[in-house]
């Protein structure tokens, strides 16, 4: 199928999550929009692959949801989903529990409720009541402040001085670390273990990730409920292509495109890889930013200052991981829990490095039975277990063929030996195993060294700090996580309807979709 020969309002380059939010918002708006996605799914991150084991015996691993927040009725995220249309195409289940969290000396478990959270903290730590207390007041302010923020849309704020003045907790947490942050309030470094536990979602250790984003990500699953959505990413990803479609515009797979046209410095279209040339007066790039500037855009006519914050920002952190079937359910294989870290220590900063240094003799890795929040994608008697390690893409990208395979099967081992301290016989259950690393996951998302965060979320790397999704090249837009939405499956989503808010206000069509908040 081509669509060369049609007239196109708007065109985005790549399928994921972003792209597929800001396409659904322009073609609900009435624009005519097409969406060029090189894979044979759409999705990117949010899509699954299947595994058979044999005659009506299909594994469906989701390739990377675990949790999401702000499903609750009426908070932002789910409105803007039933805004969409998307609410009703997707089925979520709400979860009780945050993750499970293993350490030398104890055991804990993250509720998904925040007065549970505080309760639990204080019965495991009652010497420190005043430091968990102050640790979770001070969250709770943040959250208001921010609230007020967006509320008053900075009224009020004119000047960094009266920022802080009106908003002190955010402006004090805007560029801090999560380790700055606990240590503000506590010195128990066992406090900060589990207070700090979900650093992983974000893929960096507290000493270096942002707690400005980080305290965001546990308010949305205390005050709007933690979620998993039946059939994983991908049921997301597919209800997105739906809305397109439904409303008159294409998403096309298999369509690589080469470059987008720069005319008179202005984007006015793209060129497949197969030498189709389509035109458009808006084009919107889901693919990575810097992918878009080096590859697909001629750099020269990029405003130097946008091209030098693009090359600039650090790459994020990768991963490795596991999907594994198992034979025996989640209560035969003595395995229950949706997320699961193990903990060598309480230093989550050193266990951090020491997987990017690829010494996982520390004993620290995550694990998850997805077959417990998602079970429509397991056999009946079976269990779906991921193993995840985080890992530096720049040791695993570009390796010669041989040497990658060889490493490849000796990570495989290891993360069967990790996971054999939870699962004993595990290696005696598997039915089907397929291992992703940093090379994988370039190949299949081009991000550059198989980044899973696009761009670290560092006190002075998040939000504002990051790409604007306006490009300095006038009708190319950016809409991904690439940019000021930052990493996760409701950002992304937020982000494309956000830049599509952008371009809709360039088209005088602004009504047509609500502000993101």
């Amino acid at each position: 199928m081509t669509a060369s020969g049609d007239k196109w309002d708007a065109i985005v380059v790549g399928a994921g999550l972003g792209g597929l939010s800001c396409a659904a918002s322009l073609a609900k708006s009435g624009l005519k929009v097409l969406v060029l996605e090189r894979h044979n799914k759409v999705g990117g991150y949010a899509h699954q692959f299947i595994r058979k084991a044999g005659p009506g015996m299909e594994y469906r691993f989701d390739v990377a949801l675990h949790i999401t927040g702000g499903f609750d009725e009426g908070a932002p995220l789910r409105m803007l989903f039933q805004d969409m249309g998307l609410w009703d195409r997707i089925e979520v289940k709400r979860l009780d529990k945050i993750m499970h969290c293993v350490f030398p000396d104890f055991e804990f478990t993250i509720p998904a409720d925040k007065d549970q959270f505080r309760q639990r903290l204080i019965d495991r730590f009652p010497d420190d009541r005043e430091g968990v207390e102050s640790l979770l007041d001070t969250m709770n302010r943040f959250g208001d402040e921010l609230a007020a923020m967006r509320s008053n849309r900075g009224a009020g704020a004119s000047s960094p001085a009266e920022f802080a003045q009106n908003y002190p907790t955010v402006a004090k947490y805007m560029t801090a670390s999560l380790r700055e942050y606990v240590q503000d309030h506590t010195k128990n470094e066992k406090i900060g273990a589990v207070f700090g536990q979900l650093h992983g979602y974000l893929g960096l250790p507290p000493k270096r990730l942002s707690a400005f984003v980080y305290l965001q990500i546990l308010l949305s699953f205390f005050n709007e409920g933690a979620y998993y959505i039946q059939g994983g990413g991908y049921a997301l990803s597919r209800a997105l292509s739906g809305c397109v479609e439904e409303h008159g515009g294409k998403v096309l797979t298999r369509t690589e495109v080469a470059r987008i046209l720069v005319e008179q410095g202005r984007a006015v279209g793209v060129e497949t890889k197969k030498g189709e040339t389509i035109h458009a007066s808006v084009v919107v790039s889901n693919a990575p930013a810097p992918l878009t500037f080096e590859k697909l855009v001629d750099p020269s006519v990029v405003d130097p200052g946008y091209l030098e914050q693009i090359r600039g920002a650090e790459i994020s952190s990768s991963a490795i991981q596991a999907y594994i079937g198992l034979k025996g359910t989640p209560e035969e294989i003595g395995f229950e829990d949706h997320d699961y870290f193990v903990n060598a220590g309480y230093d989550l900063d050193e266990q951090f490095e020491s997987h990017l240094a690829e010494d996982y003799s520390s004993g620290s890795f995550g694990m998850a039975n997805n077959t417990v929040v998602n079970p429509g994608d397991t056999p009946a008697g079976r269990s779906i277990v991921e193993v995840l390690l985080f890992a530096d893409g720049r040791k695993w990208c570009g390796m010669p063929k041989d040497e990658y395979k060889k490493k490849k099967e000796e990570v495989t081992e290891v993360l069967l030996d990790l996971a054999s301290r939870v699962i004993p016989d595990i290696r005696d259950r598997i039915e089907v195993i397929e291992v992703g690393t940093p090379h994988t996951m370039e190949r299949y998302t081009l991000n550059p060294y198989g980044a899973v965060f696009s761009y670290s979320t560092t006190p002075t790397g998040h939000t504002r700090f990051r790409p604007r999704p306006e490009t300095s090249v006038p009708g190319l837009y950016l809409a991904s996580t690439w940019t000021t939405s930052g990493p996760g499956f409701g950002p992304a989503v937020a982000g494309g309807m956000s830049t599509a808010r952008k371009i809709l206000k360039k088209t005088q069509m602004v009504e047509a979709v609500q502000p993101v908040t």
